[in-house]
């Protein structure tokens, strides 16, 4: 299987292509959809399971499924806590970055970036500052946030999943961002 296929499997699929499966990660078992992390205390350090809490898989193929949850932290420390200038919303806390993977045949072959905004009220892909004119770039000061088109399928998929009335285009649209078809 192809990954460009796999991605236009996903893109032609609306919420009633997947069967959602909640509370995953349990933590008491390794599997592709946990990790092993570090965290240092006053007393050392403590190692601790991470994993995804969510599987989507899809109905009309099961080889492919969405799992998502994990902190992305735990697989690459780039960042945590985050106050982007992006999150404007209501509730401005600190955003933490997850993990969406794409599985096929239980195996992770795609992995985006996510973040639940305002309170756990919507669900965003992670977006990619860009920077113009050079002087901008030594100020940290984007100028545009740009989100690939499939990452916001796999966001919408991920924030409708979670029930009730999803507000994920006014959440998208509210946070400014470029969609584009890709990142370039």
């Amino acid at each position: 299987m192809r990954l460009a296929t796999i991605r236009q499997m996903i893109t032609d699929s609306t919420l009633d292509d997947w069967n959602d499966i909640q509370g995953l990660g349990s933590g008491t078992a390794a599997s592709p959809l946990t990790a092993w992390d570090k965290s240092t205390t006053a007393a050392g350090w403590e190692l601790y399971l991470a994993s995804h809490h969510q599987l989507l898989a899809h109905v009309e193929d099961v080889s492919l499924s969405i799992a998502y949850g994990m902190p992305q932290d735990v697989a690459e420390p780039i960042a945590q806590d985050l106050m982007p200038d992006w999150n404007t919303f209501a509730d401005d806390s600190p955003l933490r970055v997850t993990w969406a993977d794409i599985m096929w045949n239980g195996n992770p072959v795609d992995r985006y970036a996510m973040t639940v905004v305002d309170g756990a009220r919507a669900i965003l892909p992670w977006p990619v500052p860009t920077f113009e004119p050079a002087e901008r770039v030594a100020a940290g000061k984007a100028v545009a946030y740009e989100v690939p088109r499939f990452h916001v399928q796999v966001a919408r998929l991920l924030d409708e999943s979670r029930g009730g009335r999803s507000e994920f285009d006014r959440y998208l649209d509210e946070a400014g961002f470029k969609v584009v078809d890709e990142i370039s």
